[in-house]
């Protein structure tokens, strides 16, 4: 089971049906969705949808991003699950450049290198989503590699970079 967790300003809320009215604002914004592998939700229920099948498996750990102040869910974070230890994340655009996703995201790696016993953790981030890249640079993460890919609802392939970080490596870094 997926514990809550709390930053100074958000509450990590194990991932429930309950938060697809919020994250539905989140996967409806066309600026949060611009890099993301599917479009926009133009309906609720398919919000619904990808959350039931976020939790669906098993071995996956999810976190609704959820602010203190208001108690609502601005996001997520999470892992694909414990085998292959991808994580995943996305914030609303309305709450960029405040810090929140790097609280989240740092949280999240505290629980998975320390309750879950991951040894290492995957993010794979579109070329041009910069911002991402530097919350990945920012809490840890080393670019490792790179692959071509394509969405369907774009018209041209991307290329997809591949960071890593390792439990060893995040033990250093937050030791410092």
């Amino acid at each position: 089971m997926t514990a809550e967790l709390q930053t100074p300003r958000l509450i990590l809320q194990p991932l429930a049906a309950n938060h697809a009215d919020d994250l539905f604002h989140v996967f409806s914004d066309e600026a949060t969705m611009r890099y993301w592998h599917h479009p926009p939700h133009r309906q609720s229920h398919q919000t619904t949808v990808m959350i039931q099948h976020l939790l669906a498996s098993e071995a996956a750990c999810w976190w609704a991003i959820v602010l203190r102040e208001n108690n609502r869910a601005i996001g997520y974070v999470g892992y694909l699950g414990t085998t292959i230890p991808g994580m995943g994340y996305i914030l609303h655009s309305d709450y960029w450049r405040q810090g929140y996703g790097t609280e989240a995201v740092n949280a999240a790696l505290k629980y998975g290198f320390t309750i879950l016993g991951l040894n290492r953790v995957e993010l794979w981030i579109n070329d041009g989503n910069v911002a991402s890249q530097r919350l990945a640079q920012k809490v840890g993460f080393t670019r490792r590699g790179q692959f071509s890919m394509r969405y369907q609802h774009h018209p041209t392939p991307h290329e997809k970079y591949v960071y890593g970080l390792r439990a060893e490596e995040w033990a250093e870094k937050t030791q410092a």
